[in-house]
Parts: C-alpha cells; structure tokens; sequence
C-alpha cells in the first residue's frame, strides 16, 4: 500500500508516497494473553483473584493472599 499521508504502523514510520505494509497483530503466546489490565487487578477481591488462579491452574492458591494474588498476576502478565 501507498501511504495517503504520514503514518506509524508497527513502530516505524512512513510518509506520504512511501510504500507499507498494513498492521499486523503480534504473534501472542497464552502466558501473555491479557484479559485484565492492572486497575481491573488490583480492584478484584480475594474471591475473585482465587477464582481466577484455580482457573489458571496454579497450585497452592488457597495459602495465598490477595496482596500476594494481586502481584502474581500484575508479574503474570506483565503489566
């Protein structure tokens, strides 16, 4: 494609008459996909942090804390 004007697609930029290829979305592995931003985190109560680590698979969640939980997961998915 021909860019109409200046663009940033994928962190580089192109100006006007320069040709590009459109946006592609990043290859994602399942560790990264993020269905939560932190605020969403750190305003979840213990219930559900609990109920979101047992449905991830992690051992030993019950002996965790919410503070704890709140960590792992802002870690977890790298926010």
């Amino acid at each position: 494609m021909i860019a109409t004007h200046s663009i940033k697609i994928n962190g580089k930029w192109y100006m006007a008459g320069e040709n590009f290829s459109p946006a592609t979305k990043p290859e994602s592995n399942q560790k990264n996909i993020n269905k939560y931003t932190k605020t969403e985190i750190n305003r979840m109560s213990t219930y559900q942090l609990k109920e979101l680590a047992k449905n991830q698979g992690i051992k030993d969640y019950n002996l965790m804390t919410g503070g704890e939980l709140k960590k792992y997961f802002i870690d977890f998915y790298d926010l």
